[in-house]
């Protein structure tokens, strides 16, 4: 069982700077093999120290990390743009309904723009929402935007990690805007729709964000992988769809 997910992980194709198979370590224990290895849901990568648990992979640490698939191999990943100039593009899984057809022109819908009312420090990541949101939210994707792109086109918050919600024709995803306080400069989060379901979509992203963040450094991601033939009733929590696994997702708080 073990070699049997090892390979199923190994055949996850990355750019070739990083197509080693996984990283293999002997535990404290020495009895438990445990390996790290990149990975991708929901658009976002994650470095995962793993542990044989059981026929199934136990995450024991992930850590924020980017990689790029070989060419014809994404692990499920699908992209692909949503503006005649390929300039903004969408990346999601393949248990996803996404249809670029359906979304084709929706930066050419009207824009409705919320402000959640909460901030982060200019050296603070936002990566933690998001991976919240994998859980929470079984829409949340990745969009992607030259640095040509018009802001007055799309705006999303900057750096690589910006998640975005679909649902059908409609379209919002993750904005900041600088605010200057008495304690110096912060980022308030905020979100932008495109579509019919905009207004809604756009609040709820911001709800989101408030929902996260009284606790945001108090949260325990968990990432379990299965053999792609593990049966439904033996999983529990968000279910990603891989090509040769599935994984199951949890972030629970533990504040106490």
């Amino acid at each position: 069982m073990l070699a049997n997910l090892l390979w199923q992980l190994h055949r996850i194709p990355r750019h070739p700077e990083h197509a080693n198979p996984p990283r293999h370590h002997p535990s404290r224990s020495g009895s438990t093999p445990t390996f790290n290895r990149e990975l991708r849901w929901r658009g976002q990568g994650r470095s995962v120290a793993f542990t044989y648990t059981d026929g199934r992979l136990v995450s024991d640490s992930l850590h924020l990390c980017g990689f790029v698939y070989l060419r014809g191999e994404t692990e499920g990943e699908l992209s692909g743009p949503i503006t005649a100039d390929d300039k903004v593009k969408l990346h999601w899984d393949r248990d996803q309904a996404v249809d670029l057809n359906t979304l084709g022109g929706v930066l050419d819908q009207p824009r409705v723009t919320a402000w959640s009312g909460i901030t982060i420090a200019p050296n603070e990541g936002h990566d933690g929402f998001w991976l919240r949101l994998t859980v929470t939210d079984q829409r949340v994707c990745r969009i992607s935007a030259h640095p040509d792109a018009i802001p007055e086109v799309v705006n999303p918050i900057g750096g690589y990690w910006r998640p975005a919600l679909v649902d059908g024709g409609s379209l919002v995803y993750l904005t900041a805007r600088r605010i200057e306080t008495g304690d110096g400069v912060r980022w308030e989060l905020g979100a932008i729709g495109h579509g019919s379901a905009a207004a809604e979509m756009t609040e709820h992203l911001c709800d989101e964000a408030r929902a996260w963040s009284p606790e945001r450094n108090h949260y325990d991601p968990r990432l379990v992988v299965y053999p792609a033939e593990t049966p439904a009733r033996e999983l529990g929590g968000a279910v990603f769809e891989k090509t040769h696994s599935r994984f199951v997702f949890s972030y629970n708080n533990v504040s106490g």
